[in-house]
């Protein structure tokens, strides 16, 4: 049963789910209970609306547990980056979190993100863009500090020391 298509998902929740009633007819046509009408999703649509989002979570969370597993410790958010893509995911895209917390999609009903792992090259580059732009924008170390332990969830004491390497580093070259 491990192998189900969506289809098989959607005929399964059909059959085997009690999908509450929303809606009533009334002298407005369809409507909510605060009297506002509304658009009517057959039992076929609502139960294949389902079965996508939460095979899109399974997917999503058996993605997490590997990376955790190989010792990956962040994420980032990545959307469909197309013209359907909601505000809230798109206030999502490209934030990095922490593996641990569990923050992966799917956010809402029929959403199309995923995640991605950031590995060790790419956080280097992360940290050196953060130090690089903070020098040029002429920041103080503790507001670089700040964007460090913000951004990449490090905490104060290694960002000092990765800052101090750096500057070590810079100045031999």
């Amino acid at each position: 049963e491990e192998d189900k298509s969506i289809k098989q998902l959607t005929n399964d929740i059909k059959e085997n789910v009690k999908i509450p009633k929303l809606y009533e007819y009334t002298n407005k046509g369809l409507t909510k209970e605060d009297g506002k009408k509304i658009v009517l999703l057959d039992v076929d649509e609502r139960a294949d609306m389902v079965a996508r989002t939460e095979t899109a979570r399974l997917a999503n969370e058996t993605k997490l547990e590997d990376s955790i597993k190989s010792g990956v410790k962040l994420i980032r958010w990545i959307t469909a980056e197309d013209d359907r893509v909601c505000p809230e995911c798109l206030a999502l895209e490209n934030q990095i979190f922490e593996s641990r917390f569990n923050n992966i999609p799917p956010a809402h009903v029929l959403c199309r993100c995923t995640f991605e792992e950031i590995n060790t090259e790419e956080k280097l580059n992360i940290i050196t863009t953060i130090i690089e732009e903070g020098i040029k924008n002429k920041l103080a170390p503790q507001e670089i500090e700040s964007q460090l332990c913000r951004i990449l969830f490090l905490n104060q004491k290694d960002a000092t020391q990765i800052i101090e390497k750096y500057l070590i580093h810079a100045n031999f070259n």
